[in-house]
């Protein structure tokens, strides 16, 4: 049985939806309540009116819907599995970058091959077990990666990028995504076996494997390829992008008591943005630095001393060199906060600090700590890396049996 497989992909319908754009969205769990209202009314078809649950709609309801999209050619299946290429096209940083990958079904009952890095919540869970439960269908990819260069990948994209796409349109970020459709036997036979005694690495999508692995149990032997879920594989080398994810921390007591603790294990140096700037960029990730932003003073956070993360982690030793798990265990675990929220603007950490908020502003986390930490068991907090572009929800699902 092949660790990755073609998949009967369901898209919309072009004949019908002439507009891609106006009926994709982000993955769920990254659409505010305020934008989920939004792509609602965007277009009656787009992809948010079955991907989240409102208060006029529950999970049979949204179940319904996707069923009445297929029945009347809204939603269209090929009529054999392929495999897919999709391409991003976006900026950064006034760069002009590029991000190509493959759509395809991953097994999941294989132990030893897929690593996590992220943990998990019950709540995301519970949502889309119901979900998968009453769709038997995953609506949207886990993102999955390579930790090396995968030559069939960039093989097949250089076949593909020269052909009429299967679609292509510019979301609502101005990103370009274009598909390809991957049907000739010869190339998916490939495409199978360049998979084989792979390790691969869960980018985004926890929740979803983590219940697509439970809903395989329940269901093993009821539903065809239920050992398989929805994936996208991309390696390192292929335009692979990973931002940092800023904490607003709401404080419960003073500031003055943060600081307290903060200057246990930090020196606190005030600064301008522009020098906060360079003790992000020029410090190598030896050195733990954060940032910090309260009522409208900017300060550098630098660790005192390397040998104050033996005593904080002990037998964690691992973590030494992550900027984010130090954040957690040494500061917002010692602190009395009332929440913490997230978000991946500079811009936005520094507007949403003020007398009872602070901003943390991190550095990416490295890519191969990601892959160390994963390959040995352990798990990072919550919100910890965050791969751009995000792969938009209702470009391609697939249901089970098919």
């Amino acid at each position: 049985m092949s660790l990755i497989k073609p998949f009967r992909g369901i898209y919309y319908n072009s004949s019908i939806i002439r507009d891609i754009s106006r009926v994709v969205c982000p993955p769920y769990d990254v659409i505010s309540d305020e934008e989920d209202r939004f792509f609602k009314k965007k277009s009656p078809y787009n992809f948010c009116n079955i991907l989240r649950k409102d208060d006029k709609h529950d999970y049979k309801n949204l179940a319904d819907t996707f069923r009445e999209w297929l029945n009347s050619k809204i939603l269209i299946e090929d009529k054999k599995p392929c495999f897919y290429i999709y391409e991003q096209t976006f900026k950064l940083n006034s760069q002009v970058k590029k991000r190509v990958g493959l759509l395809g079904l991953l097994r999941i009952d294989k132990e030893g091959i897929i690593f996590p890095h992220e943990r998990t919540f019950s709540s995301p869970k519970k949502d889309r077990y119901y979900i998968i439960k009453e769709f038997k269908a995953n609506l949207s990819p886990i993102f999955v990666i390579v930790p090396h260069k995968m030559n069939i990948l960039s093989q097949t994209y250089t076949i593909c990028k020269n052909k009429r796409p299967l679609m292509s349109f510019m979301d609502a970020t101005g990103i370009k995504n274009r598909i390809w459709r991957i049907a000739d036997y010869e190339m998916i036979n490939q495409i199978e076996k360049s998979f084989s005694h792979r390790h691969l690495f869960i980018a985004d999508g926890h929740h979803r494997f983590e219940v697509a692995r439970k809903f395989m149990k329940e269901m093993k032997g009821k539903l065809k390829d239920v050992n398989y879920i929805l994936a996208y594989f991309t390696d390192v080398s292929h335009g692979l992008v990973i931002l940092p994810t800023h904490r607003i921390v709401k404080l419960e007591s003073p500031f003055s008591d943060l600081r307290n603790t903060l200057s246990r294990y930090f020196v606190i140096q005030p600064a301008t943005s522009k020098e906060l700037e360079r003790a992000l960029n020029k410090h190598v990730h030896k050195n733990t630095v954060f940032g910090m932003y309260w009522n409208n003073q900017i300060y550098i956070l630098r660790l005192k001393n390397k040998a104050i993360l033996d005593k904080i982690f002990k037998e964690d030793r691992i973590y030494n060199n992550l900027d984010v798990y130090i954040l957690h265990k040494a500061i917002l675990s010692k602190i009395k906060r009332l929440e913490v929220t997230y978000t991946h603007s500079i811009e936005e950490a520094v507007k949403l600090q003020n007398e009872a908020y602070v901003s943390f502003i991190l550095r990416p986390t490295p890519l191969k700590n990601v892959f160390d930490i994963a390959r040995k068991g352990f798990r990072l907090p919550h919100k910890s890396t965050y791969f751009y572009p995000k792969i938009l929800s209702g470009v391609l699902m697939r249901r089970f049996g098919s």
